[in-house]
């Protein structure tokens, strides 16, 4: 049963349907791809001070990154949403992006050090903390270090427990698509 979580968890978690990072909808502003133009633009804008608008600005900054493939400028963007939203209810969606565009783009040493620190961050909430804990195994499954995998889903294993005890996500795990 754990196993079936943990394999469907990071689909289930991240709602494709909200237009959360990751998605298909994360790369359009207002329904529409933003023009290569508005994309520069918009990624020039200088950031708020004020955490709100701050946290705001990158997202919007995140999806204009996707408009020229800008993978690097992605990576950056994620890693900075997920700094901002720490501990900010609602924003920690982004520590999912920051990891997923490190491993995927970037290095896959890096998201296994940023999963280190999410995995031990106190402020991040225990779902947020469960997550990485699970993207860590995922990530450990790529390579074919069985011990280290077994080491890591033993990990991961006690949060993803005690984040699905406490409600924190909701059913069903898996939905159906299309």
């Amino acid at each position: 049963m754990l196993a079936f979580v943990a394999l469907c968890a990071p689909a289930a978690w991240a709602r494709p349907d909200e237009g959360e990072p990751g998605s298909v909808d994360a790369t359009e502003i207002g329904g529409q791809r933003l023009a290569p133009y508005e994309a520069r633009r918009l990624l020039a804008e200088p950031l708020a001070n004020e955490p709100g608008a701050r946290c705001a600005l990158l997202q919007r900054q995140f999806r204009a990154a996707q408009s020229p493939d800008d993978r690097a400028g992605q990576i950056e963007l994620a890693r900075q949403l997920a700094a901002a939203g720490r501990g900010r209810t609602g924003d920690e969606t982004w520590v999912r992006a920051d990891l997923n565009a490190e491993f995927t783009w970037g290095s896959s040493g890096k998201a296994l050090d940023a999963c280190e620190t999410f995995v031990t961050e106190p402020r991040l909430s225990l779902l947020t903390r469960a997550q990485a804990a699970l993207r860590h195994t995922c990530f450990a499954a790529q390579g074919d270090d069985h011990a280290l995998l077994g080491r890591r889903w033993c990990r991961a294993e006690g949060p993803a427990k005690q984040a699905l005890t406490q409600g924190g996500v909701s059913w069903p795990i898996c939905r159906p698509t299309g």
